[in-house]
């Protein structure tokens, strides 16, 4: 693989962890600034909703502008944004900070994608969008961990430095190892909307919008949570969030591949399934940490095991608009995050979050009754649909 697809890939490594860490550090973030647990989840809603809804504008908008331009710019302001939520003197300042952060990293993921998709060989576009993605996965495992240790050790505020200091690298690789390329006129936002006209893309999406919004409704408050069902404080935080990462990893490369098999529908309901029952089962664990970190794991594998079934199906259901419907995925993902937030914060607010499993179960079965109700579709031979997915399944 050309070297400059790692300097991207270190900057989708660097947006990844700045959006995921934030679960760790909210009890912390709450307990500095004199806040309910339920008012800082405020702070994923915020960042969720707004990546979803400028992530299809932004990469609209820039799609005739050159693109080491686009992606130095998106990560510059996100390297910014990151030092403003590091110095945010109250509440407000850190939920716009964070705001900014998220039209950043919705400029900057897009743009990758499309340089290392149109900047190898065709022969060679899975890989390297796979490559590129991959820094998301990669920040599951290393990224998430690693914040919510140093928020741990010194405190919440640097955890924020840390991206921008990461940003800051990926920035000045970028600018030294990435060719220039010139931008190419994209398809419009009402183009990319308009796919959602279609029945099959869109009952898929809004199943993908349901299982988001079941895992993040207990991703997002996963520190009261175990609390309670494990007695993990803030020290074995990083711990458990090393742990779920590689479950989550696992489960989003075992998916990618029993789907070969067994194909997409039936992964998505079981993996719908087992994270549904393992949800609703650590609601009512209490202080039994080998059984709630079992279930936790469970989840990991089983929930992530979805997103390459329904990459999958997507590609199925449209190939000729795979393109702007895996795009859509993602905001989806986003989308379920902000809305899964939302109520995991009202849940918490009425001080029943040992029982967010409940709301996250609840979100599960939701969307695997919406999978159930959709018609079973002809499929397409696997090979047809392999150079899409390869890129999807790391991106997971």
């Amino acid at each position: 693989m050309r070297p400059f697809l790692y300097l991207l890939a270190l900057g989708a490594f660097t947006v990844g962890m700045e959006g995921l860490m934030i679960a760790g550090l909210l009890p912390a973030i709450a307990d500095h600034l004199g806040l309910g647990l339920s008012t800082a989840g405020w702070l994923v809603v915020g960042f969720s909703a707004t990546y979803a809804v400028t992530a299809p504008l932004a990469a609209a908008l820039s799609a005739s502008f050159e693109r080491r331009r686009v992606l130095v710019l998106g990560l510059a302001v996100f390297a910014l944004g990151n030092l403003a939520c590091a110095i945010a003197p109250d509440f407000a300042s850190l939920v716009a900070a964070r705001l900014v952060t998220a039209v950043a990293a919705g400029l900057y993921m897009p743009a990758a994608m499309a340089y290392a998709g149109a900047a190898v060989p065709a022969k060679d576009r899975g890989r390297a969008l796979g490559l590129v993605g991959g820094g998301i996965t990669a920040s599951l495992v290393l990224g998430v961990p690693l914040g919510t240790w140093i928020g741990t050790v010194g405190g919440w505020r640097w955890p924020f430095v840390a991206v921008a200091a990461l940003a800051a690298v990926a920035i000045a690789g970028i600018l030294i190892g990435v060719p220039r390329r010139p931008g190419v006129p994209g398809a419009s936002v009402v183009a990319r909307l308009s796919v959602l006209r279609r029945g099959p893309i869109r009952e898929i999406l809004a199943t993908t919008v349901l299982w988001s919004s079941g895992a993040f409704a207990v991703y997002t408050f996963i520190a009261p949570v175990m609390a309670h069902s494990a007695g993990i404080g803030p020290v074995q935080m990083p711990a458990l969030m090393l742990a779920w990462g590689v479950a989550a990893c696992l489960g989003s490369v075992v998916g990618g591949r029993v789907v070969d098999r067994f194909g997409a529908r039936s992964v998505a309901g079981w993996g719908l399934t087992v994270s549904a029952l393992a949800l609703a089962g650590l609601a009512f664990v209490e202080d039994m940490p080998v059984l709630a970190v079992g279930l936790t794991m469970v989840w990991g594998v089983a929930g992530w095991a979805v997103n390459p079934a329904q990459q999958t199906r997507l590609i199925m259901a449209e190939p000729a608009l795979a393109q702007i419907s895996l795009s859509l995925q993602a905001s989806g993902i986003y989308l379920g995050s902000a809305l899964g937030s939302l109520f995991g914060s009202l849940v918490v607010a009425a001080g029943l979050s040992p029982r967010l499993g409940l709301l996250g179960a609840l979100c599960e079965f939701a969307a695997l009754l919406l999978l159930l109700r959709t018609r079973r579709r002809a499929t397409l031979p696997l090979e047809a649909v392999g150079t899409a997915l390869a890129p999807s399944r790391a991106r997971s």
